[in-house]
């Protein structure tokens, strides 16, 4: 047989994750640069696409969350003191800094109303639409 080793070190960690899309909550056992692996409660099926959040304190920077969000696929699905445990292959992943007051401004909708929505890496891409000719 062929050497099956990883391609990056796996750390083992519980750490808590936002499982976007409605999806719900989660805890992780171990991740890596290029894959985590989750126990839940959701029902989450093989080959999926997810997207999950995983939160940060900045300890340099008082008030100052990290937000590490990020897509994957679904690539191992097995049960884990019944819950449901996931391997995800990271396919994309955005870093992001929030400070307190920009969360509370966002929560209550001044953030959005003040600049332009922020777009993410797996967002669908936007469609600008053109004027249209008189036809006079």
């Amino acid at each position: 047989m062929g050497d099956m080793r990883r391609s990056s070190d796996r750390i083992r960690a519980q750490v808590p994750v936002r499982l976007l899309d409605g999806e719900g909550e989660a805890t992780s056992t171990d991740l890596s640069a290029t894959g985590i692996f989750l126990v839940t409660d959701a029902v989450i099926e093989l080959k999926k696409t997810i997207r999950f959040s995983i939160e940060y304190q900045d300890n340099l920077n008082a008030g100052v969350k990290l937000y590490l969000e990020c897509f994957g696929e679904v690539v191992r699905v097995e049960q884990v003191n019944g819950k449901t445990g996931i391997g995800v292959r990271i396919t994309e992943y955005h870093l992001e800094r929030r400070d307190r007051r920009a969360r509370e401004d966002e929560n209550d909708g001044r953030r959005r109303a003040a600049r332009p929505e922020r777009r993410r890496p797996w967002d669908p891409p936007v469609r600008e639409s053109q004027p249209e000719e008189d036809a006079a």
